[in-house]
């Protein structure tokens, strides 16, 4: 974990992300050759960011990864509760803690956690049963259930009315596959067979 900084020469959004140390740039290019996107990661494996951390009281550490919120100002991740299980905390760029809900369960998504109007979020090991949950992200207030498979995951938002999400497909095989906000299954994005001691990874980019 690290406490984010932002610099003044920082462009404001997702598009412009910039930490305060270990700074790193990523580009990628278009046809013409012109960069089409920049985007910014912070590293955070040094030590004195590991002493920072560990100085912390144990109930302010996050449990997991960040993720950026929807207009960048902040970002959102797991953190474990007094009661032992998990929750969505919010941060601003400075690390100040500004919002913590500790009924959510921990944020999911390889891709994005936020749907793409940033309306809402999903979490994970919010219910005793295989689920995701959707829930406000301005009030806090479950939005809704999606019942998932044991062995599945969130890899992001399709689009505001469906998800992504991988399952097993058989003893070898994985596949992403489009599902409403109700849990019902539609098109097959991808299907792999499985490598034996290899992980399977797969990864959705909204255009």
């Amino acid at each position: 974990m690290r406490r984010c900084g932002v610099r003044a020469d920082s462009p404001p959004g997702p598009a412009g992300r910039r930490g305060d140390r270990g700074e790193h740039d990523a580009r990628g290019r278009g046809a013409d050759g012109h960069d089409a996107r920049r985007a910014r990661f912070v590293q955070t494996a040094n030590a004195e960011d590991v002493e920072t951390y560990l100085a912390l009281p144990r109930s302010s550490r996050a449990a997991g990864f960040f993720r950026w919120t929807p207009d960048g100002t902040g970002v959102i991740g797991p953190y474990t509760t007094p009661e032992q299980v998990l929750g969505t905390r919010v941060w601003d760029l400075s690390g100040r803690l500004v919002r913590s809900m500790h009924w959510t369960g921990s944020p999911i998504g390889e891709g994005d956690v936020f749907s793409p109007s940033g309306r809402l979020f999903a979490t994970t090991q919010c219910e005793k049963r295989n689920a995701l949950c959707l829930w406000d992200a301005a009030t806090g207030v479950r939005a809704g259930t999606v019942p998932a498979v044991k062995g599945g995951g969130l890899l992001g938002w399709y689009d505001e009315e469906h998800l992504i999400v991988s399952e097993p497909a058989g003893e070898d095989r994985v596949r992403a596959v489009v599902t409403d906000l109700k849990g019902r299954e539609g098109r097959v994005l991808a299907e792999v067979r499985k490598v034996p001691g290899s992980p399977v990874v797969l990864s959705f980019t909204r255009r």
